[in-house]
């Protein structure tokens, strides 16, 4: 990515960006760039402080012992039946967040969790904030997946399901993911 002076046609800035820079959006003074990988970049005037790192959270903290093992037992039947772990992942009916954090560990998926309660998804990304995946392969939303576009997941799975609740999710809409 670089930006070039209109006047002078000189160059200002250049970042580098995984794989090509496929869409641009500017809002509240940030250069939004998108790539072909799937990352979003945004950048913002001054300078950074590259040095310092988030702290990573290396295991699971909510939850209670019984739902984190029923869990990591789901993921581990998870993985054995994926295809491929690459693509999309869709977690419905939300807890914890816990099995979108699982796969991101075990997996290179993307992972979009949807919850229709906002008090659920609230809870889901203050659970995965210092994760190292919030915002970069886990996203969590809130509503519907009426919203999310037809057949974009490679891999459809349930927190609510493993721990034993419903899927809250129509078999028909799901069907079309």
């Amino acid at each position: 990515v670089v930006a070039i002076n209109a006047k002078s046609g000189s160059k200002v800035w250049q970042a580098k960006v995984d794989g090509v820079a496929a869409g641009l959006a500017v809002s509240n003074g940030r250069l939004l760039v998108a790539s072909d990988t799937g990352r979003i970049y945004c950048f913002a005037p001054g300078k950074t402080d590259r040095g310092s790192e988030k702290a990573v959270r290396t295991d699971f903290a909510d939850g209670t012992p019984a739902e984190q093992k029923a869990i990591r037992n789901g993921t581990e039947q998870i993985m054995k039946h994926l295809p491929s772990r690459r693509g999309y992942a869709l977690v419905l009916g939300l807890k914890t967040g816990q099995l979108a954090w699982e796969l991101a560990n075990r997996t290179g998926m993307k992972i979009i969790a949807i919850d229709p309660d906002p008090k659920v998804a609230d809870r889901v990304r203050r659970n995965l904030a210092d994760t190292g995946y919030y915002g970069n392969r886990i996203h969590v939303l809130e509503g519907d997946i009426d919203q999310l576009p037809n057949y974009f997941a490679n891999v459809i799975v349930s927190e609510s399901a493993v721990l034993g609740s419903p899927v809250p999710a129509r078999a028909t809409a799901v069907a079309r993911m």
